[in-house]
């Protein structure tokens, strides 16, 4: 996995960063704009999921993969959600 990051995600992420960073940026157009910049940050966020989840203890990353779709109920989506998520969790 590590290599295959290195390989491939992270000249991605740097591809990504040149474009936004190039001053002829500003001259796309808006939906451009927002689509790379959108991009970038949701491959940097998983850039940085992916190394927590690298420093995790086999058997630690095991149980993580296996509770799936549960882990979703974990994701707030407002208040009244956090709560029915958060007590629909605690019940499994």
């Amino acid at each position: 996995m590590r290599e295959r990051k290195a390989r491939e995600f992270d000249p991605t992420i740097e591809v990504l960063r040149d474009c936004v960073n190039d001053a002829a940026f500003a001259a796309e157009d808006a939906p451009t704009r927002k689509r790379l910049s959108e991009t970038l940050a949701l491959m940097e966020s998983l850039s940085s999921w992916s190394e927590d989840m690298l420093r995790l203890d086999t058997a630690t990353l095991s149980r993580l993969m296996k509770m799936g779709d549960k882990v979703r109920a974990l994701i707030p989506r407002g208040k009244a959600s956090r709560k029915r998520a958060a007590g629909a969790f605690l019940e499994r």
